[in-house]
């Protein structure tokens, strides 16, 4: 009977795999981001209230949680407007099976409690690079010596009067 209980434990394992992979490769579709930034926090918060799906367009990608849950801001800019994309903490401890896409998604940034310096420094380094991304690209443009013949000249002929 162990050998049955064995498989049957391995199967239900593949099943789970299978199920967090799923997840994985919706995350990354839904929320255009690759799966290492979810590790990277940018900071810190609580909800000062709950979190309840707006109803809008990105209804199905928002969080519900209660009023004073822990969460890591993975991404405080490129989200549908007033939004952030974060990542809950204290779900993540619970003892049952816990999905990607049950505490990953969009909550409204008006109610997640931040220090203002995490907000300072993403926005002042989201200004920083776009300044880098725009002098890296006058940097990296190349000119090449182009031979161009110059154009025949008429030789006008005047007369002496």
């Amino acid at each position: 009977m162990t050998k049955e209980r064995i498989k049957a434990e391995k199967k239900r394992q593949e099943a789970e795999k299978k199920k967090q992979d799923k997840d994985l490769k919706e995350i990354k579709k839904n929320f255009k981001i690759d799966t290492s930034q979810l590790d990277k926090s940018q900071g810190e918060g609580m909800l000062k209230e709950d979190a309840v799906p707006s109803g809008g367009k990105t209804a199905k990608l928002e969080l519900t949680a209660k009023k004073g849950t822990l969460l890591n801001v993975v991404r405080l800019v490129d989200n549908p407007p007033g939004k952030w994309l974060v990542r809950l903490i204290e779900e993540e401890k619970s003892d049952k099976p816990v999905y990607l896409s049950q505490i990953v998604g969009y909550v409204d940034a008006n109610i997640v409690e931040v220090d203002n310096q995490l907000i300072r420094n993403v926005m002042a380094g989201s200004f920083v690079s776009a300044l880098n991304n725009t002098n890296a690209v006058d940097d990296e443009e190349e000119y090449q010596d182009v031979e161009v013949e110059a154009p025949p000249v008429e030789e006008e002929m005047y007369e002496a009067v």
